[in-house]
């Protein structure tokens, strides 16, 4: 959620029914940096954060990534050859499933993601605002957001020079988005500049609004734009599975001969299910009965002769005290 009337970003929330989980979110527009990407990448860590979201990310030449880290996955626009200018960091630890969503249009300049748990999801807009790079066409505001129509489960990041501010504060009242900042506490600074500006912007529906707490934004990031930090809270229910994040084994500790006779085992009590495939008329739904029996008995093995890996924030293992002290001169 990052949002002003400058040249930056902008992020929105949007849910008619909250989430059962809580979840946690730093935003930062990150300059193109790789530095300023690892020390955000860590300060998630420390922090717990879910979703780091990001403007300006680095990028390597072919555009399809960014520093890669062992705790987070990327979610990145859809393609259109041009370097990707926002970018959503998602925590393996977290339960709920985060996807790319179907509405987020061909643009590197506005990512749209599902954020899904059982029935209920919500659903966030990076927004990077800014001339498109080829400069043929409009703003971001302009090409993509203004004519967009957002459920109430929204949240939204955003920031755009001041020309169009009318039609955004139009669009804002449209959809009756809450500004979530601290009104005079900047997000831009740089050494020339008499105070910080305030250029990065959330916004949030009334229902996602009245669940965010703590808003604040954190400095010594090795960005020439602060951090926001904040959580949505959720409505405390059961966790549920998130199907996209399946147990993980630790194959290098396996027992191969133990996995070796319990999956015999497990597969001579499937031998009903899997003597189909001696069968010359099978069907499609007898074949994935097949499969289902085989892949239980594979995972029964593998769960009884081998230790499963637990999903967590870890830290690169080079990051240290003395990075930690360094970042705040990186800018």
């Amino acid at each position: 959620m990052r949002g002003a009337t400058r040249n930056q970003t902008q992020g929105l929330c949007h849910a008619n029914v909250m989430l059962s989980s809580s979840l946690k979110i730093l935003q930062v527009n990150l300059n193109r940096s790789g530095p300023a990407t690892e020390s955000a990448l860590q300060t998630a860590i420390e922090l717990r954060a879910d979703l780091i979201v990001v403007q300006e990310p680095w990028v390597i030449r072919d555009n399809t990534r960014s520093i890669a880290h062992q705790s987070f996955t990327q979610i990145l626009p859809l393609s259109n050859g041009l370097r990707p200018r926002t970018l959503v960091y998602l925590s393996k630890a977290f339960r709920p499933l985060v996807s790319l969503a179907t509405t987020s249009p061909k643009d590197p300049d506005l990512l749209v993601v599902d954020i899904q748990e059982g029935s209920t999801k919500i659903q966030l807009l990076n927004v990077y605002n800014k001339a498109d790079q080829v400069r043929e066409g409009l703003r971001t505001l302009d090409r993509c957001l203004l004519r967009r129509h957002l459920s109430s489960n929204t949240w939204d990041q955003l920031a755009q020079e001041s020309p169009g501010a009318d039609q955004l504060i139009e669009w804002l009242e449209r959809h009756n988005l809450e500004l979530l900042n601290s009104p005079g506490t900047g997000t831009f600074f740089r050494p020339n500049l008499a105070r910080e500006s305030v250029l990065d912007l959330s916004f949030a529906t009334p229902p996602v609004a009245n669940r965010i707490q703590d808003w604040q934004v954190l400095s010594d990031l090795g960005s020439d734009h602060n951090g926001i930090l904040f959580s949505i809270s959720g409505t405390n229910r059961v966790w549920v599975d998130n199907p996209a994040q399946p147990t993980n084994f630790n194959t290098r500790l396996a027992n191969w001969e133990y996995f070796t006779t319990s999956l015999q085992s497990n597969k001579a009590q499937s031998e009903n299910q899997l003597g189909v495939l001696e069968d010359n008329t099978l069907t499609i739904a007898l074949l994935d009965m097949a499969a289902s029996e085989l892949t239980d008995a594979i995972t029964r093995a593998a769960k009884a002769s081998t230790l499963s890996i637990k999903s967590g924030a870890r830290s690169k293992p080079w990051w240290n005290n003395d990075l930690k002290s360094l970042r705040k001169t990186i800018i």
